[in-house]
Parts: structure tokens; C-alpha cells; sequence
């Protein structure tokens, strides 16, 4: 998150105030950052004496480094400009790889990005560059971990990017069932008052199935 906003980020002119899918998508962009060769942390060598000098690599060229989605973030729920300028923000270009025109592009990612979308052997040999794949997403059973490993490649997911969603969304749905909250908006909807005041929760003992993030965060609550 961005502390001079509080928060939230600050689009340029043109845009409307961050949703929560956008705000995901935000520090997603924060951390998604390919990881250094060893070579860039290391003491710089003495100059060699061989004239056959090495290309330059994308960042010393000034090219931003290419991240190739896979998918949509959010579903489409984000406009693709806005997902565009969060990744420019932190000098990351964005390659939309779903589409056929933009997969040229994408080759050359060093970031790959999915959200359901399989990534396995046959895509990864299509991507030489490649150093990270980023799960958006709590589960990444639809990676080939092993075929990662063997080229290299780094694999992150985000397992905690809707804890705090989920848990509040499970007192939606307590408050919901307590009340008839749906029924009874269809009975005032078709022109009826009379309707039970529901249960409360006030008083009642609440189990958790599960004490992971959600379930220790829906404790908390």
C-alpha cells in the first residue's frame, strides 16, 4: 500500500477512486519484481581484455522489464489501462499474452502472471526469459512446480490477498440467514410489509470450522 495515500492509490486524471479488485491488483503490481541475476549483486569485476563485449541486458538497454498476463486480473473487473500504469509505476511493462496479436511480446516476459490458466512444460518452453510466475491467486495446483524448478523459474502465489474479504463476507451471509435478509427484500419488493424480525446473533456461540487466516480473522471479528 501506498502510505503517502493512505492507503489507497492515487490514479492519474481520467480515472475514479481504486476499487477493491484494483487495490488488489495494486500490490500485486508492488511485488511482482524480477529477481536479480547474481551477477547484478555481486563486486564488479576488472574490465576484460576480450573486445567481444556481452549484449546489453533490458535493464542497462532502459527497457522495462515485460510482464505477460495470462489473464485478466480480477476478472476484467479492472480496467486494463489502470492495471497498465499501477505495473509503469514500478518501470514493469505489461503484455496482455491472452490476446494473439500481443503473445510475440510476451516471449521475451520476464514475469508471467495467471490467475486459473495452466501454466506447464509446453508454456515455459516458450518463454526463455522467464524468472517468476505469479499466481494471483491462493491456490497453484494448475503450475507445474517441478518444470519451475528444473528452468529456474521462481513461483510466488498470495495466499492472504482476500482474508480480510472473506471473513466479512462470512458475517454477510451469518446476518443474511439470521434475518431472511434475501426473502424478505423479495416480500417488501412485491408490495408486502408484514414480515418475522429474524433471529440475532447477540448471545449466540459461533463455531469455526478451521483455524487458517480466514477462520482466525473471522475470530477476530
Amino acid at each position: 500500500r501506498c502510505p503517502q495515500s493512505h492507503g489507497r492509490i492515487s490514479p492519474k486524471p481520467g480515472f475514479n477512486m481504486p476499487s477493491l479488485a484494483e487495490r488488489r491488483v495494486a500490490r500485486m503490481a508492488k511485488h511482482v519484481v524480477p529477481t536479480r541475476d547474481e551477477s547484478d549483486q555481486s563486486p564488479k569485476e576488472e574490465k576484460s581484455s576480450d573486445p567481444v563485449q556481452p549484449e546489453p541486458s533490458e535493464e542497462a538497454s532502459g527497457a522495462h522489464p515485460i510482464v505477460a498476463m495470462l489473464e485478466a486480473p480480477a476478472e476484467d473487473a479492472v480496467q486494463r489501462a489502470f492495471v497498465e500504469q499501477l505495473f509503469e509505476q514500478h518501470e514493469l511493462q505489461v503484455v496482455w499474452a491472452n490476446e494473439r496479436n500481443e503473445w510475440q511480446k510476451a516471449q521475451d516476459a520476464q514475469v508471467l502472471v495467471t490467475v486459473k490458466r495452466t501454466v506447464d512444460e509446453a508454456l515455459l518452453a516458450t518463454l526463455p526469459k522467464l524468472k517468476l510466475v505469479a499466481v494471483a491467486f491462493t491456490g497453484y495446483d494448475h503450475v507445474d512446480l517441478e518444470a519451475c524448478q528444473q528452468r529456474g523459474v521462481a513461483v510466488a502465489n498470495t495466499p492472504d490477498y482476500s482474508t480480510d474479504s472473506t471473513a466479512e463476507m462470512c458475517f454477510g451471509l451469518i446476518f443474511s440467514l439470521l434475518r431472511h435478509i434475501p426473502m424478505a427484500h423479495q416480500h417488501v419488493r412485491s408490495g408486502k410489509w408484514v414480515w418475522p424480525a429474524g433471529n440475532e446473533l447477540s448471545g449466540r456461540r459461533l463455531g469455526i470450522v478451521g483455524t487458517g487466516a480466514i477462520g482466525m480473522r473471522v475470530a477476530e471479528i
